[in-house]
């Protein structure tokens, strides 16, 4: 008797320390969205970052046609500006996406667009300012 009473206990204490670590997992999970920035390399599908980048992207698909070479610049530091390229190309797989610095792409790309930064250059020129971003045209001399 004083062992499955004793066994009754271990369960039960079990139970409920998986219930609190539950808990704590989904409250940070609900918090999710209040989580601002997160470097690109640490995004996933389904956070917020990358939902603000989808719904930027959205209007890009509504103004450029398929096909077109289009440059893509963040804020984010240098190794961290890849990932955020790469999330763009992967959300924009009908489109040539590179990123602003390749110097083929600043010759090639007919449009350019920005997350989170605003570019003043005489050769762009600003189409929409879309949520989060802005889509340019590239002019070519």
């Amino acid at each position: 008797m004083l062992r499955k009473t004793i066994l009754g206990f271990a369960l039960a204490g079990a139970a409920l320390a998986f219930l609190a670590e539950m808990g704590r997992a989904v409250g940070e999970y609900d918090r999710r969205e209040s989580r601002i920035g997160g470097r690109p390399e640490e995004w996933r599908a389904g956070m917020p970052q990358v939902a603000r980048l989808e719904r930027c992207l959205a209007g890009v698909r509504e103004t450029v046609p398929a096909g077109s070479v289009v440059a893509f610049e963040s804020p984010a530091p240098d190794g961290a500006r890849f990932f955020a390229w790469r999330w763009a190309a992967y959300l924009l797989p009908e489109y040539d996406v590179a990123p602003l610095l390749d110097s083929r792409t600043a010759d090639s790309a007919q449009y350019l667009v920005t997350y989170a930064v605003q570019v003043k250059d005489p050769r762009i020129e600003l189409i929409r300012r879309l949520p989060g971003c802005r889509l340019y045209r590239v002019r070519r001399p």
